[in-house]
């Protein structure tokens, strides 16, 4: 009863209600991802992790904003990144903290 309500009230708005879920999803979706990446118990792992946070952006079409344009870069087009697969040394112990600072300053 309460969708059909909600599907009533987002006709009447013009979508803006399953915009607005839409984006909190997303927003839910990298949320999630950037604890997989900042908790990885591995770090040889952290190219698959950060494989997917890569995976995600170009999906939602996120890679264009500002600030995800310069986290991309600079840490998304390693080629270990974009293999997805677990690599030795991927990342000094130096830019691995440099990247937990980035993704906690990432936001949509």
């Amino acid at each position: 009863m309460i969708e059909i309500l909600v599907k009533l009230v987002d006709a009447l708005l013009g979508g803006l209600v399953s915009k607005w879920r839409e984006g909190k999803a997303v927003v839910s979706e990298l949320k999630t991802l950037k604890r997989r990446v900042l908790y990885v118990g591995v770090t040889n792992n952290l190219p698959v992790e950060l494989h997917r946070l890569r995976g995600f952006l170009i999906d939602h079409g996120l890679v264009e904003r500002p600030g995800v344009q310069r986290f991309f870069a600079r840490w998304l087009n390693a080629t270990p990144v974009v293999m997805g697969a677990p690599c030795l040394n991927a990342f000094s112990r130096e830019a691995l903290v440099t990247l937990q600072v980035d993704l906690r300053k990432l936001r949509l």
